[in-house]
């Protein structure tokens, strides 16, 4: 852990897909037949390479807690996911960008679809998410960052990405994609470096698992979007945006509806990773 988060408390709310079969009975034959789909999650001892990450953040400014969240995707089951999403758009002919934001009584239906097949690809074992809140009033970016919040905030990025993906010790090529954000470290040659050299030794492999980290436009990615919609549904709710006078009734009962799905009765509590 760095010295500037020493500070900070770390609850973490994550939930994973714990019961994906390797296999299941067909009912047409009675014989196994093997499950094509492959999770973000280590099976059966085997290297799973091409793991994609989708991170984002969410009420980094003027609000007591900071939300760090994503999701964790097998690379091959990113284009089924992406076309998921966007048949959801279709559907509901949404040309422009879903954000938390943006939510109104108007496009409530569209929103709950997306959470909906977000959920669904969950279940099936094709995504995982993970997420971190902090309270802002604890991090000292004059002390441990030398008064940068950039470097601050990449400091709680590594933490963040860092012991989430010990949870996977099997990932190669892992590539992590942040949602875009104006800034003047690059975090391929800043954030990968760093992460790959305590990922070698805590997993202790020859080479680092981070291929690549880049920034990602969250228009052209559904699942950045999705992640942003989750995320920021959350950070609501953690920081009482709910229970304010005048408080969106729609995004009221779209941040109930994911709580709800995610078995969430109590946001401040931690849950396993």
């Amino acid at each position: 852990m760095t010295p500037c988060l020493r500070k900070a408390p770390f609850p973490c709310r994550s939930w994973r897909n714990a019961s994906a079969p390797g296999s299941q009975n067909s009912a047409e034959s009675g014989k196994k037949t093997k499950q094509k789909r492959e999770s973000p999650k280590r099976r059966g001892g085997r290297i799973v390479r091409g793991l994609n990450i989708y991170v984002d953040e969410s009420s980094q400014s003027g609000h007591r807690f900071i939300a760090l969240g994503g999701i964790w995707i097998a690379h091959q089951q990113v284009m089924l996911a992406e076309e998921r999403l966007m048949a959801v758009r279709r559907m509901h002919r949404l040309d422009s960008e879903l954000k938390w934001t943006k939510l109104s009584p108007s496009r409530m239906a569209a929103y709950e679809a997306f959470v909906d097949t977000f959920f669904a690809l969950h279940a099936e074992g094709i995504i995982d998410w993970h997420a971190m809140f902090l309270e802002a009033g604890q991090i000292d970016h004059d002390t441990y960052s030398r008064g940068d919040k950039e470097l601050g905030f990449n400091k709680l990025l590594f933490q963040f990405l860092f012991h989430r993906i010990r949870i996977y010790p099997q990932a190669r090529a892992i590539r992590i994609y942040l949602d875009a954000r104006t800034t003047r470290h690059d975090p391929d040659a800043t954030l990968r470096p760093i992460l790959n050299n305590a990922l070698r030794h805590a997993l202790g492999i020859a080479r680092g698992p981070v291929a690549h980290v880049h920034f990602l436009n969250s228009k052209e990615s559904q699942l950045l979007q999705i992640n942003g919609i989750i995320l920021g549904a959350m950070a609501a709710v953690r920081n009482g945006h709910h229970l304010a006078a005048g408080a969106s009734a729609a995004k009221r009962k779209v941040a109930a509806r994911i709580l709800t799905r995610a078995g969430l009765s109590d946001i401040t509590k931690n849950t396993l990773p």
